[in-house]
């Protein structure tokens, strides 16, 4: 899942807070710039927003329809000439970013800029040297708001080709952009057709793993009721 998708996530999961939704979105964003931050250091409702990615993301990746229509783009953008490991990133990142340019989670763009303005509030859980790319990071985020044209299949496209491009045996060369284009407004219906199911299903799964952490545990060598 990518940023909106999560902000929808923990808007539906969490407490509502800001806090919450910066956790929920600082993992992709730190991994998007080679940043690593301490969990430990973390303000209580960030690390709980952390919590919910982690647990969002383990759904999502695991969905059957998420699973099938990153298949089928992988097989449209291999049929279009794009290289067997551009093929399969293009599948796989390319659906979680036409995700957020749909309606079911595109709303979550305010709450997604209000997270990135919270960003000095988690700088004591980066190393010194890591504190000030954060900012930057938070700040030309802000700025350049690309992240709310995810339902322009060029941009996703332009997207996958800069994310991939760090990766050799990812990367699509600039030729294969129009290609990329094309596969993406051909996947676009499909995600937008199952949008609000699969989102759903996160949240149902997000919500069912808190409720088996806070079950309480039966003392071992107890009756288990059978």
């Amino acid at each position: 899942m990518n940023f909106l998708a999560h902000c929808i996530v923990a808007e539906r999961t969490g407490p509502g807070t800001v806090p919450y939704d910066l956790g929920a979105v600082l993992s992709d964003l730190c991994s998007m710039a080679g940043l690593r931050f301490a969990f430990d250091r973390l303000p209580g409702a960030v690390a709980a927003g952390v919590r919910c990615h982690r647990v969002a993301d383990r759904v999502f990746h695991a969905d059957p329809e998420f699973l099938a229509g990153a298949r089928a783009i992988r097989a449209g953008a291999s049929s279009a000439g794009l290289p067997p490991g551009a093929s399969r990133a293009v599948g796989h990142v390319g659906w979680e970013l036409l995700l957020d340019g749909t309606p079911a989670v595109a709303g979550a763009a305010g709450r997604f800029e209000a997270a990135l303005g919270e960003s000095a509030s988690v700088v004591p859980a980066f190393a010194p040297g890591d504190a000030q790319s954060w900012l930057r990071l938070a700040d030309r985020l802000a700025a350049d708001r690309f992240w709310t044209r995810y339902d322009d299949p060029e941009v996703v496209a332009r997207r996958l080709f800069g994310l991939l491009g760090r990766r050799p045996r990812l990367a699509f060369g600039r030729d294969a952009l129009g290609a990329a284009a094309s596969v993406m407004a051909a996947s676009r219906p499909m995600v937008l057709a199952g949008a609000d199911s699969v989102v759903e299903r996160v949240v149902q799964g997000v919500l069912a793993d808190r409720d088996r952490a806070r079950a309480p545990r039966l003392p071992s060598g107890s009756p288990s009721g059978r």
